[in-house]
């Protein structure tokens, strides 16, 4: 079972974690009792109901702590097995985030979900924020190991968090949208965001000078344009940074998205370090399935734009298909 966590204090060994021994037990008695006695029969609030009343006094615990991690997530659908197409927290988990804010400690709230959950609040009071998705019976030390910086982070996001159910469908590729009368069009978080412990920059940007010819096919495997870049480890931890690269075709018989990942590269760098990573785009990697549905690599100009998440590329530059 999932529900919160906080420490008393900085070792991880005090860190408590549901279903873990002496953490904050949340039982399958409790739960079943909840779901018995929850308004309107609906065992997700009835969840929700238990937790607050379990951990009533996490506000004031946490307010002797150094700081407070919380775990967040789809409580119902994971302890109950039932499906829900909510995108809000269930229950009473934003009362518990807003309570352990109240007390003015750092936050850093975890969310446990295998899909996107609003994460609006959490971002606007929280100092951090640690997606664990589903991490399994080892996801309690791993997310210890991030909080006390035994590990240093460096997934990034399979997909967009959306600000709101308004916005679905919201993917990258449909590039930048345009601002709702009471929401902006970006999502909260792109898709390939991520942070890390260090922070990296970008630079040197470089293509082949040569242009290849459209009409003269040798394979999809053929080589149509090398691209090289620096990436340097500018913080002062060791760390590793998942290099993107995304594309955008200027003109094309057929429409397509604006923007396309093409490649990506982790790569490990200590603190100080540079790096030269090189990308090769196959014709395969620049055909587009035209009117009559033949897969092709069509001419004409395309646009390259590397970076460290979709909405972060600042190395950009351009080729040409004869």
């Amino acid at each position: 079972g999932l529900a919160a966590i906080h420490q008393d204090g900085f070792g991880a060994e005090h860190l408590r974690y549901l279903g873990q021994d002496g953490g904050t037990a949340l039982g399958d008695q409790q739960i079943g009792e909840a779901a018995d006695n929850g308004v309107g029969g609906d065992a997700g609030e009835a969840v929700g109901a238990a937790a607050l009343q379990a951990d009533h006094q996490l506000g004031s615990r946490a307010g002797d702590a150094h700081f407070a991690p919380h775990v967040v997530g789809q409580l119902g659908q994971e302890l109950h097995g039932l499906g829900e197409f909510v995108f809000h927290l269930l229950g009473d988990q934003e009362k518990l985030i807003r309570a352990i804010a109240a007390t003015e400690k750092p936050l850093v709230t975890v969310y446990i979900a295998g899909r996107p959950l609003n994460m609006n609040l959490a971002s606007e009071v929280s100092d951090a924020l640690l997606t664990a998705w589903y991490p399994g019976e080892q996801g309690g030390n791993g997310i210890v190991d991030v909080l006390t910086g035994e590990y240093n982070p460096s997934g990034r996001l399979p997909m967009s968090v959306p600000r709101h159910v308004g916005q679905i469908p919201v993917h990258y590729s449909q590039g930048t949208l345009r601002d709702y009368m009471d929401c902006p069009g970006k999502p909260l978080y792109t898709f390939g965001y991520g942070l890390s412990y260090t922070t990296f920059a970008y630079s040197n940007l470089k293509l082949s000078a040569t242009a290849k010819a459209a009409s003269q096919p040798a394979g999809d495997n053929e080589v149509m344009q090398t691209i090289t870049c620096t990436v340097t480890n500018t913080g002062d931890r060791d760390g590793d940074e998942v290099v993107q690269l995304y594309l955008n075709d200027e003109v094309s018989s057929v429409a397509v998205p604006p923007i396309r990942l093409k490649g990506f590269q982790k790569i490990f760098l200590k603190k100080g370090e540079s790096r030269e990573v090189t990308f090769q785009l196959t014709r395969q990697d620049l055909s587009i399935y035209d009117r009559n549905m033949n897969f092709t690599a069509e001419p004409g100009r395309f646009n390259v734009m590397i970076g460290g998440s979709s909405d972060n590329l600042p190395l950009k530059g351009s080729f040409e298909i004869q």
